[in-house]
């Protein structure tokens, strides 16, 4: 089925993880046409994740970013521009789980890093992606989570 998707471009986030929704997200983009952006915190990750999605003949990076820091994710869209021109569609997959344990038990300080990651994070790479998009008048954002 054809989705539309030839020569878009995708940037991933958590796209590194070998055994997570992101690494399936970028290859399911690739086959689809898209050529990939492939972000994580872990650098070897995501190169595995890139190689994968150069063997179906489509381009891709892998850029290093912690989604939490706006520096980081400004600096990553930055690259993705350089290599490819513009971003056509952002997942926002990066994300943590909590301190583990049950969650009653918690305390409110353990929560500061899972709510850096998993909503700072979603909100660093909108508003770095955004201005692009609306200049370019196209744009889609998906935001994962998962419990």
């Amino acid at each position: 089925m054809e989705l539309g998707l030839t020569d878009k471009v995708a940037l991933v986030t958590g796209a590194g993880s070998q055994i997570g929704f992101g690494r399936a997200t970028a290859v399911t983009l690739a086959r689809e046409g898209c050529n990939i952006v492939v972000a994580d915190m872990y650098l070897e990750g995501a190169k595995k994740t890139v190689a994968e999605i150069k063997k179906l003949g489509r381009r891709a990076i892998a850029v290093k970013v912690d989604v939490s820091s706006g520096s980081e994710v400004d600096d990553m869209v930055a690259q993705a521009l350089a290599e490819f021109g513009r971003i056509d569609i952002l997942i926002n997959n990066a994300g943590i789980a909590g301190g583990g344990g049950f969650f009653a038990n918690s305390k409110p300080e353990s929560w500061n890093r899972t709510i850096d990651v998993n909503i700072y994070g979603t909100l660093n790479c909108t508003r770095a992606v955004l201005p692009q998009m609306v200049e370019n008048k196209y744009g889609k954002i998906i935001n994962l989570a998962s419990g």
